[in-house]
């Protein structure tokens, strides 16, 4: 916790951008079922009042050298669901295949979860869909006939992130960039985050819109600081 407190305080002092936390920031999403690991998870929202938080709709065995099971049972996001009505936190609701909706509308549908949701289609994860732009195309089907008034972002790791988020900006939504997802610009060159997010705002522009401000965005995302 001192380590996001501390992230969030330098970040405070050079700009407004929305800050999303992760609720993955331990190893607890990997190895722990149970109240500790819960609150460990969510404390970033409680203790912080940020304006997001990382929402991952299902567990699912995610596939990789030593592979494990991503914990996101009822129990918990039931208890995120809370957290996130109290301290008025807009959930980034993490998308790795399509019965993820059905999980969500589960919760919409009993006022458990507040709406309008935001979507993020997060690709190329063994375990989920593949980072290609067939993927984007089936998961935007499933949001526009089950969650007509949300917003959506996408994104494809490593290979597949440019087909990816060109597709996304094509359909109309966002995007998402920066080293969790892909460690390298082009092939051979090591990639930073400032790199990733000049080139996704200069495709922004090629595609005849502009980047947000902080406070456009929170107008599009509904977010109530």
């Amino acid at each position: 916790m001192e380590l996001f407190r501390e992230s969030q305080r330098l970040i405070r002092e050079k700009c407004d951008v929305i800050i999303n936390m992760t609720t993955t920031g331990t190893n607890a999403a990997n190895v722990a079922v149970c109240e500790e690991a819960y609150d460990e998870r969510i404390a970033p929202v409680i203790e912080l009042e940020t304006e997001m938080c990382s929402y991952d709709a299902a567990s699912f065995n995610w596939m990789s050298a030593k592979p494990f099971t991503f914990q996101n049972p009822p129990a918990f996001l039931e208890k995120l669901n809370k957290a996130c009505i109290e301290h008025h936190c807009k959930p980034e609701i993490e998308i790795f295949n399509p019965g993820m909706f059905g999980v969500i509308q589960w919760y919409t549908d009993r006022a458990l979860l507040p709406g309008p949701c935001h979507f993020q289609y997060v690709l190329g994860v063994q375990g989920g869909l593949p980072a290609v732009p067939r993927s984007v195309f089936e998961l935007e089907e499933y949001r526009k006939e089950m969650f007509p008034d949300s917003t959506w972002s996408a994104f494809g790791t490593s290979k597949g992130n440019l087909p990816c988020i060109f597709t996304a900006l094509a359909l109309g939504g966002g995007i998402r960039v920066g080293l969790e997802d892909t460690g390298f610009y082009a092939k051979g060159i090591v990639a930073d985050n400032e790199m990733l997010v000049r080139r996704a705002a200069r495709i922004v522009k090629e595609f005849g819109c502009e980047p947000a401000t902080p406070d456009e965005a929170r107008a599009m995302l509904q977010i109530a600081r």
